[in-house]
């Protein structure tokens, strides 16, 4: 009984509290902008005069309403997530433009209060404020306000989301799922559910049919921490692994398999009594660029269509120039101390240059801080963790912090790379690229993109090019700066490697 309510009404619970979360969040952030406005006004004299508090307590609460309905409206209650929540976070920022053109609008149009000239008001602490004639919402404080809002819903988001996937592990309601299919897109089945807990779907273990795979644990990433999920049998022993491990779902993962034995295994879903779903064929080839359509009860898979807009491009062009300028400006005192430490630290140059390969297959010589010794080889591929022997002590404080791609900023004023992007590989590597991964070529290279701010930055690039084809198809200006933002975050943090 306890499980049926709890997977019948654990997410209808779960929206509610984001709801309730959103409602505070906006209310908080308007009362933050409100005495933010007048702390600024009595220590540096800014603003236009003193605000009752009465009519921003009513544009609090109504605020709260009109965020709740347009969040609604971007899906933001929705369990449809996207790689990272990358799109959680895009509607967010859409809503709060939303939003905040419609609060300015309304400001503009409203006189909360308007009372005949030289009549005083009374303040909530008794004082008087005189007004000459209709009282408008202080735009600074709708400015504050709303700025404070973009820092404090992303906060509460984010840590509810942390909150969501220490739940996933052992919560109710969340659907226990077994991936038939321990090959790579299984794994990255895996490190989607880990990733996005809102999706409710709890892997429990693997089947695959290679005899030789049972019993392995299969490693996963939970918020840069392995996780192991074991191979709990083959396809023969699926009825009693759905039994004894009490399975709510089936997720063929195996999309090279034959058609005759899909249908196989979704006959052995059926006599099991389990809910079953599949990868589609050919997903590993070119799932990122086809649409579902449907003719007349007819499923289809069509190609997506290229979209290049050269406004797009233009506005990425001179952002990346402006922002790589203002970086370089902005770090111009530490630039010194860094190079010096480099070279205190170790033997060998300060500047590690080597050969990339960068739009349309050209190659460029991409400059970091080195943060390796010079015995360490040129071409290998990159350190897993900090521990590395290779890392120099510096290196590893650089590497933290992500400053030692502080030189890339040049490559990006150069033209021969871009803030977001994906990132820069290795001629050997890009030699034994197929067609279809050869698409990630079409764009600069960036010194951070979606692979560098997830979790599976710790192995090696071309295994994670879902990442990069992710980007290329979803690719806008948006985007790009909910990458930097994330990225602003983790090097904070001190999430890098």
């Amino acid at each position: 009984m306890d499980n049926q309510f709890s997977k019948k009404y654990f997410f209808q619970l779960l929206t509610l509290t984001q709801v309730i979360l959103d409602y505070c969040t906006v209310v908080i952030s308007v009362f933050i902008g409100y005495y933010l406005y007048h702390f600024l006004l009595q220590a540096i004299d800014f603003g236009t005069g003193v605000q009752p508090i009465k009519i921003y307590v009513n544009l609090a609460f109504s605020a709260g309403f009109l965020f709740l309905v347009i969040f609604e409206r971007f899906g933001l209650y929705s369990r449809k997530v996207g790689i990272l929540n990358i799109e959680e976070m895009k509607r967010i920022l859409q809503s709060l433009l939303i939003g905040s053109l419609i609060l300015i609008s309304f400001s503009f149009l409203i006189r909360p209060i308007s009372s005949p000239q030289n009549t005083p008001l009374v303040m909530n602490d008794g004082s008087t404020l005189d007004i000459q004639g209709p009282l408008l919402y202080s735009r600074l404080i709708l400015f504050y306000s709303l700025a404070v809002l973009f820092v404090l819903i992303n906060i509460q988001r984010h840590f509810f989301n942390r909150f969501l996937l220490k739940f996933h592990v052992r919560g109710p309601g969340l659907n226990r799922v077994l991936i038939y299919g321990a090959g790579e897109i299984g794994h990255q089945l895996q490190r989607r559910f880990f990733e996005n807990p809102r999706i409710g779907l709890k892997p429990i273990g693997f089947i695959d049919d290679d005899i030789d795979k049972v019993g392995r644990q299969i490693i996963g990433i939970r918020e840069r921490h392995e996780t192991q999920i074991p191979v709990l049998g083959t396809g023969l022993s699926l009825g009693d692994l759905v039994h004894a491990w009490d399975i709510h779902e089936i997720i063929i993962a195996i999309p090279t398999a034959s058609t005759a034995r899909i249908y196989e295994i979704i006959n052995s879903c059926v006599k099991a009594g389990v809910r079953f779903s599949f990868v589609p064929n050919l997903f590993d080839m070119f799932i990122q660029q086809v649409r579902f359509e449907e003719i007349e009860g007819i499923p289809l898979l069509r190609m997506k269509g290229t979209r290049r807009s050269y406004i797009y491009l233009a506005t990425k062009r001179l952002f990346d120039i402006i922002f790589s300028t203002v970086v370089l400006i902005f770090f111009i005192p530490l630039i010194p101390v860094i190079a010096l430490l480099v070279k205190l630290d170790s033997k060998g140059p300060v500047v590690f240059s080597q050969k990339r390969v960068g739009k349309d297959g050209k190659l460029f010589n991409m400059h970091k801080f080195r943060s390796m010794h010079v015995t360490a080889g040129q071409y290998q591929q990159s350190p897993a963790d900090h521990l590395d022997p290779r890392i120099t002590k510096v290196g590893r404080w650089l590497r933290r912090y992500n400053l030692d791609e502080l030189p890339q900023f040049i490559n990006v004023i150069r033209g021969e790379m871009s803030v977001v992007g994906p990132r820069p590989e290795m001629p050997f590597v890009v030699d034994s690229y197929t067609p279809f991964q050869r698409q990630r070529l079409n764009l600069r290279p960036g010194i951070t993109g979606l692979w560098q701010i997830s979790s599976d930055r710790n192995s090696a690039i071309h295994e994670n090019l879902d990442y990069d084809l992710y980007y290329t198809e979803n690719q806008s200006f948006l985007l790009d700066l909910v990458v930097i933002a994330k990225t602003i975050g983790s090097g904070l943090r001190g999430k890098g490697i």
